[in-house]
């Protein structure tokens, strides 16, 4: 299919959509969808990849009408929200509606959005099953809608998705390995918050700066894909950030995981999870979360630095 068939769709094409008539395919079982976006080429191009991933989309609208929109529909399989930069208070009452419709299992969300609506995003959905993707490409977009639409389907034909499971699977995995690694080294944890107070003094902020620049270091010998590993650089970062007495929102935090931000979240959601993680709202802003460690976390963080100390490891 080319590219250009993509993004110029014929304005008669997105007008019927917007109606709710599949204007090329004849009515079928595929699983309904349902476009909200506010580009006419957004709507054509989610349109395609929702054919594309085996779905049919039953109707499109804008953001401003997506609400409406949404409550008119009988029944549909999934949901797709585009949202296109700052998206005001409709964008916000569509990301309330799809948290509460994903939470009750009414239909599965798919929400695209920027990096510069992560903290809001995150800060109002709070439902594992609402599937987010920031700045997606169009195989992210297609894989997901595969997920969503088909949840239980074997696809091992596909190379690609295949790879995509196997990798969130070893993603959980490992997150619950290093949840129980920590919980093993922070012990019982009735009197954590006495530990933590009488942390060492020799752990700075600055000693866990240095660790994670020195991990920087690594990415320009090696490829960064080599030793991506989002878990162990976003709980550095908190541990500084706990030092130094700073607040870390999730996009921070997105940054400091050295990933896409799409994975980045993923490990987010999954090691809130497993205990690792909590989630503190912003008591100046709404639409914005604090991300902390654990007392779990932290102490087992600090125990760490401890044994590693012991070993030879000296701070500079």
């Amino acid at each position: 299919m080319a590219g250009e068939d993509l993004i110029g769709a014929p304005e008669r094409q997105i007008q019927a959509l917007d109606r709710g008539i599949d204007a090329e395919q004849p009515w079928s079982d595929a699983p309904a969808v349902i476009v909200v976006a506010d580009r006419g080429e957004a709507r054509a191009l989610t349109a395609h990849l929702v054919a594309d991933a085996g779905g049919r989309v039953v109707g499109t609208a804008p953001l401003a009408e997506g609400r409406a929109r949404l409550d008119a529909q009988v029944r549909a399989a999934a949901v797709v929200i585009e949202l296109d930069g700052w998206a005001g208070a409709w964008g916000l009452e569509l990301l309330q509606w799809a948290n509460e419709a994903a939470r009750i299992g009414r239909v599965r969300p798919l929400i695209c959005f920027p990096a510069a609506l992560i903290d809001t995003v995150m800060a109002t959905v709070t439902a594992r099953e609402v599937e987010l993707l920031c700045d997606p490409s169009p195989f992210d977009r297609l894989a997901a809608l595969r997920s969503v639409l088909f949840p239980a389907r074997e696809r091992l034909f596909e190379q690609g998705l295949r790879h995509e499971a196997e990798r969130l699977s070893r993603l959980s995995d490992e997150t619950a390995r290093i949840a129980a690694a920590l919980a093993d080294m922070s012990g019982a944890l009735r009197n954590g918050a006495e530990e933590v107070a009488d942390a060492p003094p020799r752990l700075l902020a600055r000693h866990v700066r240095a660790m994670i620049r020195l991990r920087r270091l690594r990415g320009q010998a090696f490829s960064d894909a080599l030793f991506a590993d989002p878990a162990w650089d976003m709980m550095l970062d908190l541990l500084a950030a706990r030092l130094e007495g700073v607040s870390v929102a999730v996009s921070s935090l997105c940054i400091a995981a050295n990933v896409p931000s799409t994975t980045a979240l993923r490990w987010i959601r999954m090691m809130t999870d497993h205990g690792l993680l909590v989630r503190r709202a912003d008591p100046d802003d709404g639409r914005r979360i604090f991300i902390d460690l654990s007392e779990s976390a932290l102490v087992g963080l600090l125990r760490w630095f401890e044994q590693a100390h012991e070993l030879g490891w000296r701070p500079h």
